[in-house]
């Protein structure tokens, strides 16, 4: 009984923001696995490209148990992995694959995650997003997997679809938590 209050208190804590970051974190993990499939059944070529697209499941699925012991570091972990993970997807299926959006939902969480006194992480985590845009944008070279014109068109789709979901996701878990943190400015 001990180890399920232990597991439950690392997906629920009681700090609203700190719960909003554990559940994203595992509704990502949670759908890492089903992108191949999604990946099969949208675009069909070089299918096996997209199983390199589970490579952050396991940390994603890591983070809230690194939050009971590092609340903030988890909070920086979620959009940082993020980034990290949109970056070299975006490298192993080019640019025009759209995986690129993904730095717009890593840039919303960022801004989410923090309260007023730890604006300074949202700022800093919004600002290499920006900067790894505007270095690498135009430069990534050629993707890993190659895909033909209608294949990237598809994935694009999908892609954008996904970006949609997920922005849709941060603003339904991590919407009021702030005032309810206790964050809220006073006017």
């Amino acid at each position: 009984m001990r180890s399920a209050e232990w597991l439950r208190d690392s997906v629920t804590p009681a700090d609203p923001l700190q719960r909003a970051s554990h559940r994203l974190s595992l509704a990502i993990a949670a759908n890492k696995p089903f992108y191949p499939f999604y990946f099969v059944f949208m675009v069909g070529d070089d299918a096996w490209a997209s199983l390199w697209t589970m490579l952050s499941m396991p940390i994603f699925l890591t983070i809230p148990l690194l939050g009971r012991r590092w609340p903030t570091l988890a909070r920086v972990l979620v959009p940082l992995i993020g980034m990290v993970d949109t970056i070299f997807i975006t490298k192993l299926f080019g640019e025009a694959s759209g995986t690129e959006l993904f730095l717009a939902p890593c840039v919303m969480i960022a801004a989410l995650s923090f309260r007023h006194r730890e604006r300074h992480w949202a700022v800093g985590l919004a600002g290499f997003a920006f900067v790894a845009f505007a270095v690498l944008h135009g430069r990534f070279g050629e993707p890993l997997a190659e895909l033909d014109p209608q294949a990237l068109h598809r994935l694009f789709e999908l892609n954008a679809y996904s970006v949609a979901s997920l922005l849709f996701l941060v603003t339904w878990l991590f919407a009021g938590q702030a005032e309810a943190s206790g964050t809220a400015r006073r006017t």
